[in-house]
């Protein structure tokens, strides 16, 4: 049992149950499994699986592999996977089908390579892209991420003043399309294609200066030989 001196040093964020009942993070996690770096609140892998059953989640979920990255030392051995999780919480018997939280499945993408993981998760990529993808996937379900972030993150937070754009996070995600559209060009005429639409975007300031740089080192990444300018 945690005394109070205990509870008031871990994460004061509240989210559902299976039942409803508002829960606080910090009575159902252990101390160990959180930490903070720089007023960013971290938790474990094994924190999250607590609080994804507590709240119904299913501990099976989906995984889907990207069709267009191949791992190789090109990219660093760039895993990207689609994680897709199901909550069994219902809103009410009369409306089985509605989910407490909200929608009942939450698809969230997991990225892990060389560069952005640390050196003991050099061995396991794939299964890091994975459980990066659970776990934004979760959090993002329950509300939390804006206040709770995972804790293959934390190398981040504690190396950079700012953190890296990384899937889940807002910016990444609107930048999708083009992330896919770079990904599937097999021309150059696609790759002029694509380019000319990333400058018409920078010409209305479709793109943070992160979002930018982020483009412009995907396309560096997997068409190194063909560098476009933008």
């Amino acid at each position: 049992m945690k005394t109070k001196e205990e509870k008031e040093e871990i994460i004061n964020a509240t989210f559902l149950d299976a039942q409803g009942k508002t829960i606080n993070v910090k009575d159902v996690i252990n101390k160990e499994d959180c930490w903070k770096i720089k007023d960013r609140w971290i938790i474990t892998y094994r924190a999250a699986k607590q609080i994804a059953k507590i709240a119904g989640i299913s501990k099976n979920f989906k995984v889907e592999e990207s069709e267009h990255v191949v791992p190789d030392y090109r990219n660093d051995l760039s895993y990207i996977v689609r994680v897709t999780i199901n909550c069994k919480a219902c809103a009410s018997k009369s409306n089985p089908d509605e989910c407490i939280h909200g929608e009942r499945t939450l698809t969230a993408t997991g990225e892990a390579n060389r560069k952005n993981c640390a050196s003991r998760g050099h061995d396991y990529l794939r299964k890091m892209a994975e459980k990066r993808g659970f776990m934004i996937a979760v959090l993002e379900h329950l509300d939390l991420y804006s206040a709770i972030f995972c804790e293959d993150e934390s190398d981040d937070f504690s190396q950079k003043k700012e953190v890296n754009l990384m899937p889940g996070m807002r910016d990444f995600e609107v930048l999708v399309p083009e992330i896919n559209a770079i990904l599937e060009c097999k021309t150059e005429q696609e790759i002029k294609k694509v380019g000319k639409k990333i400058k018409a975007g920078c010409k209305i300031n479709k793109y943070n200066p992160k979002q930018l740089e982020y483009l412009r080192n995907l396309y560096n990444l997997h068409h190194a030989k063909k560098l476009l300018c933008f």
